[in-house]
């Protein structure tokens, strides 16, 4: 017998498919049983079976900043489909990575994700705030809509993610401009 279980994210970490990431989507009854894990690499197969000394936890490594200034840590895949699947998910339509790239001049670098038909969307005063803060620089175009602050891709061509030191420093960031700026014009 199993239970539903809460959003976990998976790293596997034994056998032919080390590596790869997933959800657990449902957990045995008995606390040393099998998870059943839905892999990223292939969301249609049936969840496989993984013990718990064959998966660990990933921890967030993004962060989704809305018109509102409303953030949330998410978890994403950095395989580069897996990661554009999620993203679209999470901003509500295709999106477009590093149109935004911010080089920090203390050395740090973030990514970013848009969507990629944001013209329409009301301006992200909160992301659009954080991304001159951090690039040191104000740029023309004004960022639209729900923005994922995730990490650059490395040199294998996967995400790096953002460490928790980066996520916590954006909603310190958020917490300080939410008071200034309040709710946004007409939304």
């Amino acid at each position: 017998m199993s239970t539903a279980a809460p959003t976990r994210r998976v790293r596997i970490t034994a056998g032919t498919l080390a590596g790869q990431h997933g959800t657990v989507v449902r957990t045995s009854t008995d606390p040393h049983g099998p998870y059943a894990v839905r892999l990223d690499s292939d969301p249609r197969a049936e969840p496989g079976s993984y013990w718990p000394h064959e998966i660990a936890d990933l921890t967030p490594n993004a962060m989704l900043v809305t018109a509102t200034g409303e953030s949330r840590r998410l978890t994403l895949p950095t395989d580069t489909d897996p990661l554009r699947a999620a993203a679209a998910t999470h901003l509500g339509g295709r999106a477009v990575f590093n149109a935004h790239a911010v080089h920090c001049p203390h050395g740090a670098v973030f990514g970013l994700a848009v969507r990629a038909d944001s013209a329409d969307l009301a301006v992200n005063d909160y992301a659009q705030i954080i991304l001159d803060t951090l690039g040191g620089e104000v740029r023309p175009e004004l960022l639209r809509g729900p923005v994922l602050f995730a990490g650059p891709e490395g040199d294998d061509g996967r995400s790096t993610g953002l460490t928790d030191r980066q996520l916590g420093a954006l909603e310190r960031l958020l917490q300080v401009l939410l008071p200034m700026l309040g709710a946004p014009a007409g939304g």
